[in-house]
């Protein structure tokens, strides 16, 4: 129920491996014994899929911010985790007429373990 009316609540993100983001950080490396470290806080755009249902999809650039760990071998090769924030969509569509009644934008919580592969070497 919204404003007198009942509405469907629809809005589901998802990303895939390739999803692009692009970003901008600042981080320090550090030594754990054999093992090589880095602690970073970033923020960015983010390509976000959203699926409203039988309402269709959008896909749109939203913003992120979040902070990572990553431990990686000598040989560069290491595993990151990152905890964070990204911007979605929410909307509200009249279950009497199908039509957008209310859009919020939310903040909502992404997690993400990841492979580190170096590309280029120093």
């Amino acid at each position: 129920m919204y404003q007198g009316q009942l509405v469907d609540i629809a809005g589901d993100p998802y990303f895939t491996l390739t999803t692009p983001r692009l970003s901008a950080g600042l981080g320090v490396d550090v030594d754990i014994g054999k093992l090589e470290g880095e602690v970073m806080g970033a923020g960015g755009v983010t390509r976000t899929k959203t699926d409203y249902g039988g309402y269709g999809t959008d896909v749109s650039w939203r913003p992120w911010y979040g902070a990572s760990i990553s431990v990686r071998h000598p040989s560069r090769v290491g595993i990151e985790v990152e905890f964070g924030r990204h911007r979605l969509e929410e909307r509200y569509y009249s279950q009497a007429t199908d039509v957008v009644v209310a859009a919020f934008l939310r903040w909502e919580t992404m997690f993400r373990i990841s492979a580190v592969v170096p590309i280029l070497t120093r």
